[in-house]
């Protein structure tokens, strides 16, 4: 008799040209002028003036010394056309003995600090009023308090959220609202900041409709991992080599690889094409906000992330949100995909009608022990797929892959 493991994890808008004289939006890429000859910079051209930037927070700051230690000039773009959410290029701003007045949203510091200051755009350019929500802020690992957002300390035409306010919160057709925004980062969170190279920034979110719900945006709602350093850079770019389940995109922790493979695996079930296009065994060492959530698991974590694109040859449209799967060790013990640790399609593309196709990342969770008990064992992989209805297609055993142990090896990091 087969056994069924669970892991289950803890609960888990006329266009509004904000650039002024002195601090500029420039449409066009210039050379930037470093603030610090501490500067790291992503990219050689910047078409935002975080000189001026930093000279302005420096005097409203009361700020004895500041200085750029940090930018990024790649374009981050949320969102799909017509209508999109464009982080044009950030900078991290350090601050020293500063005024006091602006103790509460340093946390009590004003002997160090820093700012993280972001050139975003909403740009709508279609021919319908599209409307916004939320707010910005930011998080970093070890440090549980949110990095909040401060419209004081740069002039507020050159704030996006006044521009938000005054709009109404109505992003009108045909236009596009641009401006700063600043993240507050007191003393203890710019250690936890350095020390790990990077924080997740939340953005605005738009609706199509007033009153849609949050799930149904067309921008939605979204924790960009953003670097702060040449470290983070790099961790980042490490991250990359790794499929893209939550553990990687939301930057819970570190991934080693044990085993991969990218041998395709096909099978065709009335209709329904599934192939596996591989799959990565890794040890993965949580972070600290992360670490409560596994920490059941006997001898540490693996994660197996299996790849698979399903098209839709058959007859009624699939529900990819839906998509689950098995793994069985030895033909006894089965272990349930962790949909906690997997990253849902978007709204818009959960639905697959005949003729369309999609991929998913089924994500598989147990301890360092039981991966020590089975690793030289069969394992195998059953896929289920979903109608839109939410009716099974499958039944397990219906589409199954055989996974092979000895593959390639070893050792990128995140």
């Amino acid at each position: 008799m087969k056994k069924t493991l669970r892991i289950f994890l803890c609960s888990l808008s006329l266009t509004a040209l904000l650039a002024g004289p002195s601090i500029a939006l420039a449409e066009s890429s210039s050379s930037e002028s470093s603030a610090s000859s501490q500067e790291s910079t992503a990219s050689s051209e910047s078409s935002t003036d975080f000189k001026a930037v930093t000279e302005a927070i420096k005097t409203a700051a009361s700020a004895k010394e500041a200085s750029v230690t940090y930018t990024n000039s790649t374009p981050i773009t949320l969102g799909k056309a017509p209508v999109t959410e464009t982080i044009h290029a950030y900078s991290l701003i350090s601050l020293k003995d500063f005024s006091k007045d602006l103790e509460i949203p340093f946390g009590g510091d004003t002997q160090t600090g820093a700012v993280l200051v972001l050139d975003v755009s909403l740009k709508n350019d279609s021919d319908k009023d599209a409307y916004i929500t939320g707010g910005f802020s930011g998080s970093i690992v070890g440090y549980n308090r949110a990095v909040s957002h401060n419209n004081n300390l740069l002039d507020e035409t050159k704030d996006l959220t006044k521009a938000v306010v005054d709009a109404k919160q109505v992003l009108k057709a045909k236009t596009e609202l641009r401006g700063f925004v600043v993240l507050t980062i007191g003393g203890d969170a710019l250690k936890q900041l350095n020390k790990n190279g990077a924080l997740s920034f939340d953005t605005l979110v738009v609706l199509a409709n007033q009153g849609d719900k949050i799930t149904d945006a067309i921008v939605p709602t979204a924790s960009t991992i953003l670097p702060t350093s040449k470290e983070g850079e790099e961790k980042r770019s490490a991250a990359s080599k790794f499929y893209p389940d939550k553990l990687t995109a939301e930057n819970w922790g570190t991934k080693t690889l044990i085993s991969s493979s990218t041998d395709k695996q096909n099978v065709n079930f009335e209709g329904y094409d599934v192939t596996l296009n591989g799959y990565q065994l890794v040890d993965f060492k949580p972070n600290e906000d992360q670490a409560s959530r596994f920490e059941k698991l006997k001898g540490g974590v693996v994660v197996l992330t299996a790849e698979i694109t399903v098209k839709n040859k058959g007859k009624v449209a699939l529900n990819a949100r839906q998509t689950a799967g098995n793994l069985v060790f030895n033909d006894q013990l089965k272990l349930m995909h962790e949909g906690m640790v997997e990253v849902e399609p978007a709204k818009d593309k959960e639905v697959v009608e005949p003729g369309q196709e999609y991929t998913y990342h089924l994500a598989f969770v147990y301890s360092k022990d039981d991966y020590d008990l089975y690793k030289d064992r069969s394992l195998t992989l059953n896929v289920n797929l979903y109608d839109k209805d939410f009716k099974s297609l499958t039944k397990s055993g219906d589409i199954t892959f055989q996974l092979k142990n000895k593959l390639k090896t070893r050792k990128p990091q995140v």
